[in-house]
């Protein structure tokens, strides 16, 4: 939590999750030619420290989360060629989670549903 508080500093200089992941180097590298259009590994641009700690918790939240066993098995699919992408995409979810409670100042709720839409 230190790590992911330090480095994103203020949270409100970002205007969406998008920004967040690339500010961390968890986006695919985009590779364009006319219509072509070609996605690789992620950047790698931002702080090696942030993107080694989102992964080191990923792989611990896949052992004690449902959402997060959930969402690990529904990226990977199964396969076990798939675990590292997976891994890498669980810790930009949890990258943009934790920005999300930083900037609403809501603490972390291990129950929270995503997908779920709030009901006003």
């Amino acid at each position: 939590a230190e790590v992911i508080v330090s480095v994103l500093d203020k949270p409100e200089r970002f205007a969406n999750a998008r920004q967040v992941s690339a500010y961390a180097g968890l986006v695919p590298d985009q590779r364009q030619s006319g219509q072509t259009n070609r996605l690789g590994a992620i950047t790698r641009r931002g702080s090696r420290l942030l993107r080694g700690a989102l992964v080191e918790v990923s792989w611990m939240l896949l052992r004690f989360n449902p959402w997060a066993q959930q969402t690990f098995e529904r990226i990977c699919g199964g396969q076990k060629t798939r675990r590292k992408t997976a891994i890498v995409a669980l810790a930009r979810k949890l990258l943009v989670r934790c920005w999300a409670m930083l900037r609403t100042k809501r603490p972390w709720d291990p129950n929270h549903d995503p997908n779920q839409v709030a009901v006003v």
